[in-house]
Parts: structure tokens; sequence; C-alpha cells
């Protein structure tokens, strides 16, 4: 193992509980438990921990390990319980570059309902210098299953090679608004998005088609659109009227593993593959809600009791829409 000292911290901020707030500082950097905490020009890597399903209830530990190159850092692994007096969803930190460069560290999450270990992440990164970058390691429910082969991570419910930071030409410069819904750290000032209130009116739907690589459904339009996969109780999510949800966030594209959904060119919505391909087609269906929420995007966490953000966003109620099955392309109608 590499060789670590203790460092004590003086803010006391969301990866580690309050009573447990420190780092660990080496020769290839440091791992800092809130990303707040890292003064200078010291360049970073921020890592954002969040989960589409309910903080505290579908997930309610998360265990973290830390590598430098093949060796695990000494001290980086530990285990956090998820709750509101605990370790609270978004979580961040920072792997802060040291007196070696180049050095490239591996982060690996679990995340474990009760004592069974549920879903796995991996990424590896090389830190850079003097700027702060954002990796966002979501715990999605697409991802439940068992590990991957070493070297591989599930992304949008298929194992792949784990990503790493090199691998994108621009990563994000690291904004605390946009991992916490627009508030702060604390998630003070920010937004969650409350799953069963936006999609509990929802009928079934089903996936169009499947062609060349893509899922599509139709386009009920809308000035604001949520799409969001209906579920039974007992599989994870949001549960409300003996149905529970998963939202989908709206992102720009659904390459390298990316789970959400686009507005295709054709005019259509393009969802994940995988929800066409998938043996979970059996029980999943396709949800959305028209003119009714503002659409969830990764900038906006699910609202739980163990969130970091606790203020809802407000709803119009103006109606839910469904996709229901057309014989080829589906039709959307109001509930």
């Amino acid at each position: 193992m590499t060789s670590c000292m203790p460092w004590r911290s003086e803010v006391t901020r969301v990866l580690l509980p309050m009573a447990m707030a420190g780092a660990l500082s080496c020769g290839v950097g440091q791992v800092i438990a809130d990303a707040g905490q890292v003064a200078g020009e010291k360049g970073q890597v921020v890592l954002a921990i969040d989960t589409d399903m309910v903080a505290g209830e579908d997930i309610t530990s998360v265990q973290v390990e830390v590598f430098a190159g093949d060796a695990e850092v000494d001290g980086g692994t530990n285990k956090y319980d998820v709750s509101d007096a605990g370790l609270r969803l978004p979580a961040t930190f920072a792997v802060v570059e040291g007196s070696q460069n180049s050095v490239e560290a591996t982060i690996r999450l679990t995340g474990f309902k009760a004592d069974k270990a549920v879903i796995f992440r991996e990424a590896k990164m090389v830190v850079p210098s003097s700027s702060r970058r954002l990796l966002r390691m979501p715990l999605e429910w697409v991802n439940l299953g068992p590990k991957c082969p070493e070297g591989q991570t599930r992304l949008a419910g298929t194992c792949r090679s784990s990503p790493s930071i090199s691998d994108t030409s621009e990563p994000k410069e690291f904004n605390v608004q946009e991992v916490f819904g627009g508030g702060d750290e604390h998630g003070n000032g920010g937004t969650c998005f409350p799953s069963a209130a936006c999609f509990e009116k929802a009928l079934t739907g089903m996936p169009t088609s499947y062609a060349a690589g893509r899922c599509t459904i139709s386009d009920p339009g809308g000035s604001s659109l949520n799409i969001g996969l209906r579920i039974p109780p007992g599989n994870g999510g949001t549960c409300a009227s003996n149905n529970c949800f998963i939202p989908l966030n709206k992102v720009d594209s659904l390459s390298d593993g990316v789970f959400g959904w686009r507005y295709a060119d054709d005019k259509k919505i393009e969802i994940p593959a995988e929800l066409c391909l998938s043996k979970k087609d059996a029980y999943v269906s396709i949800v959305a809600s028209r003119d009714d929420y503002p659409s969830k995007t990764e900038k906006f966490p699910v609202c739980s009791s163990a969130g970091a953000v606790k203020n809802p966003m407000l709803g119009k109620d103006a109606g839910t829409v469904i996709a229901v099955d057309g014989g080829g392309d589906a039709a959307w109608r109001d509930r």
C-alpha cells in the first residue's frame, strides 16, 4: 500500500459524517472529504456521488475505494452509512494533485442495501493541474446487478471498460450548483426532483421501435417533458399508489453509457437501447409527464429522506401523458 499520513480537516460536510471528517494525504495527492475544503491552485477531480433511487432506502451505505496506480491508498477504503444523520446524497469529495505528476487514480464505489452489495461503479483519472474537474459517478437503478469483470464497470445496464476522465476531451469544470440542484454544498437554495409526484398519474407505455441500435418513443410535445420508468414495488425507486418510479435525466447525448433521454433528429424521443433489449422489459414501463414539472437533468437530485437537497420542485399539475402500443409507433394521449 502507498504510505499516507492522516490529515484532519476543519470542514465537516458532505462525504464524511461530522465526527469522522478528514482526508488522506500522500505523495500522489489527497483524498478530501468535502470538495469545498480545497484552497489554492492545486488541481483536483471532484467526484459527485448520487442515485436515481431513494437514498437511505434503496442505497443504505456506500463504500469508497481509492487506488493510486496499482496500489490501494492507505486508509483509502471507507464505508459510510447513507442517512440524514450520516452520508447524504448527492455527496462530493476531491482527489487533489500531489508531488508526483500523471499518476492515475482509480475510484471504486459499491452501493449496499442492508448488508448486500447491489451496485458497483469504477472510474479512472489522472488528476489535472490547477483546475477542478467534475466526475459524476451516479449509482443508477439500471446498473443494479453483479460486479463486472476486472477493468470494467456497468454503464446503462451493460459491462463496459471503466471510463477515465482523460477519455473526455472537455471534462466539465466543477460547479457546486450543478450537483446540488442549484444550491450550495449543503443543499441550501437547491431543489430536488419529486419522482412520485411527477409520475404517479402516468399510465403504462411502450418503447415504439428499436432500429440501428436506437430505442425510440414518439414525442408527446409540451413545453417541458419528463420521462421515467414505472416498476412494481420492491424493485427500487420512489413509490406511490402501488407503483415505483425511476426518473431519466434529459441529456444531450446517450453515448458513453449515459442513461437518460434526448430529443432525436427525427422528432422522436430516444431512450437507452437497454430499455428495448433488457429482460427487465417484462415489468418496466415507460411513462411521461408533460407540462407538469421542469425537465429533470443531472443537476437535480431525486428527493429523499437521506438527500442533501430537501426542497422539492413545484409542479403545475397540468396533466400526465402516456405511450400506448399502437402497432408500431406509439401514440401519446392525455390521461
